[in-house]
């Protein structure tokens, strides 16, 4: 013989056998586990939305969705700019040709790269833009010393066309798919 029951998790009437009378308070495992889990709740701290989660998740999480956590950690151009400049004479070390070596992530190109602003640069773009001033559109910024890892803007760095850099390349013989002899 059946039963009628009311679930104490999702409040959806269910049937049990009387001989199960004295466990029936659920109509599935999945209502079971949900009724032994107490939630806690926790206020977002990026979005103030109130949200609940897991008792063992209260001290390490701090925000309602994926989309708040990136864009709470997603820095503005200001404090980015003012973090490179800090960490800067950290992330190179001088040969002894002057070229200041960059220490820091390298891109497949050779190229020293930044995490800045959530975007990926050029280090020796950031550099020269930072310390030297504003690289026009549609211009490069050209390493006088050949050198990819190199962020010596005082010296070593300088704006030009694609056109100059091109010719700088053949110039010196630098072009990947054929060697002049």
């Amino acid at each position: 013989m059946k039963i009628k029951r009311q679930c104490i998790s999702c409040k959806k009437d269910f049937y049990i056998f009387k001989c199960q009378a004295h466990k029936g308070k659920t109509c599935s495992r999945s209502c079971y586990y949900k009724s032994k889990v107490r939630k806690s709740v926790k206020k977002c701290q990026n979005c103030s939305k109130i949200f609940s989660i897991h008792p063992y998740l209260v001290k390490t999480r701090k925000y309602c969705s994926q989309k708040c956590s990136s864009d709470a950690s997603i820095k503005t151009h200001d404090e980015a700019k003012q973090e490179f400049i800090e960490a800067f004479p950290s992330l190179y070390t001088v040969n002894e040709n002057g070229c200041w070596i960059w220490k820091g992530a390298m891109g497949s190109d050779g190229y020293g790269i930044y995490c800045f602003a959530a975007v990926i640069k050029r280090a020796h773009r950031l550099a020269y833009e930072f310390f030297v001033g504003k690289i026009p559109d549609k211009k490069l910024i050209l390493h006088t010393c050949d050198v990819r890892k190199c962020v010596a803007f005082s010296t070593h760095l300088r704006i030009g066309t694609h056109k100059e850099n091109t010719d700088d390349m053949i110039k010196k013989n630098r072009q990947w798919w054929i060697k002049i002899t």
